[in-house]
């Protein structure tokens, strides 16, 4: 699939996502709720357009780098990455606090460092003698 094509693909999944969204807000039992007006009936659409376009710019762009690396060979993947944008984002942004182990120092071995290598006696070792 070539890169175009997948990101039209990715499209078609965040549409998919947004009329899901829609849907919900629109269709509940309380009365339509747009998602653009706030608690308080202030109309908010720079926000929700804003919130639109950074899902758009991370679909396409997710399935623009899988597309040209090959990770994705077939419509079905770019509208399901298209869908999962937005987490894939966060879980590939969010960052590992834990430090990785910390290695021992190397010992170079005798042989390329021109001397002995001294040997440490083990307690068995000091009781054979």
């Amino acid at each position: 699939m070539d890169v175009w094509g997948a990101c039209l693909w990715g499209l078609v999944g965040i549409g998919l996502v947004e009329a899901y969204l829609m849907w919900g807000a629109v269709g509940s039992s309380a009365g339509p709720r747009w998602p653009w007006v706030d608690e308080e009936g202030h109309r908010k659409v720079g926000f929700y357009v804003v919130a639109l376009v950074c899902r758009c710019v991370m679909g396409v762009g997710l399935d623009a780098v899988y597309a040209a690396t090959h990770q994705v060979s077939g419509a079905l993947g770019a509208v399901t990455l298209g869908i999962a944008a937005p987490l894939v984002t966060k879980q590939m942004a969010e960052r590992n606090d834990a430090a990785p182990p910390a290695l021992p120092d190397p010992v170079p071995p005798a042989s390329l460092s021109g001397q002995k290598a001294e040997q440490k006696q083990t307690p068995e070792a000091a009781d054979v003698r």
